[in-house]
């Protein structure tokens, strides 16, 4: 963690002109653009540089700040939309050449730079960096550029150019805009209309701001320190564990168990010869295969503007790939917080989304999936809002192809079309629905 330092008029700033004026000042934390060579019409980069040339012209520097911000708006920030037009061939929509982008940019993390957060978009990439002491802003985006391109003409045979030759940079001034690029960052792909399969994004947070005041990633006020779990979106540490009724399974009132067999200790599944007394039949007991499994969760996540995400999944008993929220078993035992760690823990793994600071959890009881033969149950759970901050990354054999983001419109045709087929996306659907939330 190092802390962010804002653009300072007061101090000296360089400026380094080619194209495009850059400006570098010591500790300085950057937002850096650089998009392939065929990401634009040649003509609209003509006339781009026409403009610019003009307007340099008419605004000699050195700039103040209000200059500064106009620069900014006309020149970089009100032009990102023709990246995300998709223009080109779009090279880095393929994830094994995405990836040489993002090995690249990770390789000299902590080393040469702070890397705080970035996004591969199918031709064009954005990153918030530190450059460390000693080390030139031209010299890493080159050494970048420079990698990247190498190892992906490797890839396709080629030779040549891939990179357009200069990159858009701009010193992040404060930490309002330190956040604004962070949630641009997020937001992007979004945006853009991009499946998930098409871009890689993470956000790191590595840079604290004084409003951040002492709880950072993991960090806590009261001294709990590194490590603590203490991030506002967890459900551990700073903030009280969300509270809400646990199903329990066990003897009450006139049910009773009857000690039993386990004929099968599988490892994700025991079978279980045994019997009960129940109340209907209280002195003569049935007797039953029971299925043990470990209880689970299931979470539908929202975004701010009201979308749900869906994963498609791979399930191999049925040989399908089913749509779903993203579920869980739980590896920790049945309490309030190994159940809330598991939902931040399969948001993470299977949707690559965390919950916002300002974000809730709304538990939505619990249900039996198939309480005909197996004891199993799943609490429910939405979260809103979420955000997308990486690729999902399934463990233990599974696989995602796709993350959809749909409208609740969109969802409810899914359930009354027969597209969503699964117990658990179906159970959160009717909770959400009896609570208004669909």
């Amino acid at each position: 963690m190092d802390l962010f330092v804002p653009l300072e008029w007061n101090k000296v700033i360089t400026v380094k002109q080619r194209h495009l004026p850059h400006w570098r000042q010591e500790g300085a934390t950057y937002f850096v653009t650089f998009r392939l060579g065929d990401s634009l019409p040649t003509h609209i980069l003509a006339q781009w540089r026409e403009e610019l040339e003009i307007w340099l012209h008419q605004h000699p520097e050195p700039w103040k700040g209000k200059t500064f911000a106009e620069y900014q708006a006309r020149f970089v920030d009100g032009r990102e939309e023709w990246f995300d037009r998709g223009y080109g061939e779009c090279l880095l929509a393929q994830t094994r050449l995405r990836k040489v982008v993002v090995d690249s940019l990770l390789h000299f993390h902590g080393e040469r730079y702070l890397l705080d957060g970035f996004v591969v978009m199918p031709n064009h990439t954005h990153v918030l960096v530190k450059p460390l002491p000693g080390m030139a802003l031209s010299d890493i985006v080159g050494g970048w550029k420079r990698h990247s391109a190498r190892e992906i003409h490797k890839v396709l045979g080629r030779s040549g150019a891939l990179w357009m030759e200069e990159s858009h940079d701009r010193i992040v001034r404060d930490a309002v805009e330190l956040r604004k690029y962070r949630d641009y960052i997020l937001e992007n792909p979004q945006k853009a209309g991009l499946p998930v399969g098409e871009y890689s994004v993470e956000l790191r947070n590595v840079m604290k701001t004084e409003s951040d005041g002492s709880v950072i990633q993991g960090a806590c006020a009261d001294g709990g320190g590194e490590g603590t779990g203490c991030n506002p979106v967890q459900p551990t540490g700073c903030k009280p564990v969300l509270q809400f009724p646990l199903c329990e399974i066990r003897d009450h009132d006139d049910w009773k168990k009857l000690p039993g067999e386990m004929v099968y200790p599988g490892k994700y599944v025991q079978i279980e010869e045994c019997a009960y007394l129940t109340p209907a039949r209280p002195e003569t007991p049935v007797h039953w295969t029971v299925a043990h499994r470990k209880s689970a969760i299931a979470v539908a996540p929202i975004t701010d503007d009201g979308k749900f995400i869906l994963i498609h999944q791979e399930r191999l008993p049925v040989q399908r790939t089913l749509w779903e929220f993203p579920a869980g078993q739980l590896d920790d035992g049945e309490t309030h917080e190994a159940i809330l760690d598991t939902v931040h823990r399969e948001l993470d793994e299977e949707a690559g989304c965390v919950v916002a600071p300002e974000g809730t959890l709304t538990p939505l009881g619990w249900f039996f999936g198939s309480q005909g033969f197996t004891n199993e149950h799943v609490y429910l759970f939405a979260a809103h809002p979420v955000r997308i901050v990486r690729t999902p990354q399934p463990v233990g054999g599974e696989h995602i192809g796709e993350v959809r983001l749909v409208t609740g419109a969109e969802l409810r045709q899914m359930v009354a079309s027969h597209v969503i087929q699964d117990a658990l996306t179906l159970a959160l659907f009717a909770r959400m629905a009896a609570h208004g939330m669909v």
